[in-house]
């Protein structure tokens, strides 16, 4: 009777020992209960530009606010955006990759995931044509956003890549 006890006692505390590291995984890795950093979910598979391209278009043909975007390469540093709202333009403008850095931001209050791109200085080029954030894509699912960004990402290396290769 005792022994069985005591496996009853060690199969507990190790279940609760499992419950308190899943806990602290979840606590340390997780903010807000997304996970955070750049391709937070993983690399994407290989794909070309072009089956990237079609990804995100296939993600922004209907966003969850309601827009619908349209997303081109015009080189391959170059990311350019139309969002319209019906048959109206609602914006539309270019990402330099290089220069821009891609981020995933919650609105809590809207219960969005916005993926957003921010120009950012690099040494010795010229000034970023854009300022402050500027919304790429809306997502219900934070996954959806997570996807978005890390093809965005992946468009980007592929352009740092480009610009290092020998001409």
């Amino acid at each position: 009777m005792a022994s069985a006890r005591r496996g009853r006692d060690r199969s507990v505390s190790a279940a609760w020992a499992a419950v308190q590291l899943f806990t602290l995984a979840l606590a340390m890795g997780c903010q807000d209960g997304y996970p955070e950093g750049e391709d937070a979910f993983g690399p994407p598979p290989p794909q070309s530009a072009g089956e990237r391209l079609r990804e995100l278009n296939t993600l922004g043909s209907e966003d969850a606010a309601g827009a619908a975007w349209r997303y081109t390469l015009t080189d391959p540093c170059a990311f350019s955006t139309v969002q319209r709202r019906g048959e109206h333009v609602q914006a539309s403008f270019e990402v330099p990759l290089l220069d821009s850095r891609v981020s995933v931001r919650t609105d809590h209050d809207a219960g969005l995931h916005h993926v957003e791109a921010e120009a950012v200085q690099r040494a010795g080029a010229p000034t970023a044509p854009i300022t402050g954030p500027r919304l790429l894509y809306s997502a219900e699912r934070h996954m959806d956003a997570a996807v978005f960004a890390a093809h965005l990402r992946a468009l980007q290396r592929e352009c740092a890549r480009s610009t290092r290769a020998p001409r």
